[in-house]
């Protein structure tokens, strides 16, 4: 590691740790304006462990970079749509936070809120990740004397590693978190830069295409089906989609953009990547 250009460890909190049937005991929510479950205290506390573990693997040097990536089912998203009413940062900020007040109730008024910085008359995609959790993960860093640098969500982690591949005009972006029963697929539709759709389901890569059909459909979009990104786990512990469910993604009509299967991928525990700019965290 240079002491000139320092680089970033980065580890995972969420679903590749808590496994067991802990791991399974909350579903995730498949509708993003649904009031989301709590989170089981089981649930929590493996996938805590899980990040307690790999802290202690690594034996980082005091004042080491320290890059927390957060998974799917420890987050929530929103699009937040184009005001030039609160086209300013501090009013942005205030009305991204006001829409997940609106949409999730009280209980958004005890999340951390972060949102990408869109262009003019653009949506912006914002994500909401409880208090407590980056806290405990702030506390975590401080007791090691770590530098936490970053507190990204798998799937913003995943689609700034893959942004240059990405050059469609409009294309699904898909995170598969996880194995079997307890996977989750993070949904994330874009078009010329712009956000148009995000959706996090507890459901097995081999129902993606119908996924997206359900998705497509409900959006009521008037256009070709567009290529689709797939990325793997979020430690990148999971096996990359199988031809046969890419297969399955193209005979329902879907374009699949190869690249993104291992571009995409975001790195393992202990993997050191090139800064890359951030979506949201």
């Amino acid at each position: 590691m240079s002491r000139w250009f320092p680089e970033t460890v980065w580890l995972c909190l969420g679903t590749q740790q808590a496994t067991g049937p802990a791991a399974l005991s909350t579903p995730l929510a498949t509708d993003p304006a649904a009031p989301p479950g709590p989170v089981s205290p089981r649930r929590w506390e493996a996938a805590w462990a899980g990040l307690e573990q790999q802290l202690d693997a690594q034996r980082l040097p005091a004042r080491a970079r320290l890059g927390c990536v957060v998974a799917g089912e420890f987050v929530r998203y929103r699009l937040i749509p184009w005001s030039a009413e609160f086209a300013g940062s501090a009013a942005r900020a205030a009305f991204a936070r006001h829409c997940f007040e609106e949409t999730y109730g009280a209980v958004a008024r005890e999340w951390s809120v972060r949102h990408s910085q869109p262009g003019y008359g653009r949506a912006a995609l914002a994500c909401a990740i409880d208090t407590a959790l980056v806290e405990r993960v702030q506390a975590a860093a401080a007791a090691r004397k770590l530098a936490l640098v970053a507190l990204e969500p798998a799937l913003m982690r995943a689609f700034n590693l893959a942004r240059r591949e990405l050059v469609h005009p409009m294309f699904w972006f898909v995170l598969h978190e996880g194995q079997g029963a307890g996977s989750a697929l993070s949904l994330l539709l874009m078009a010329g830069g712009e956000p148009l759709h995000v959706r996090v389901l507890q459901s097995p890569l081999s129902d993606l295409g119908v996924a997206l059909d359900r998705e497509w459909l409900q959006l009521g979009i008037d256009a070709p089906r567009c290529p689709v990104f797939v990325a793997g786990d979020a430690a990148g512990s999971g096996a990359a989609p199988s031809p046969q469910e890419l297969a399955s993604l193209r005979s329902a009509g879907w374009q699949v953009a190869a690249p993104a299967a291992g571009s995409a991928r975001p790195p393992r525990p202990g993997v050191r990547p090139a800064p890359v700019e951030r979506v949201a965290t």
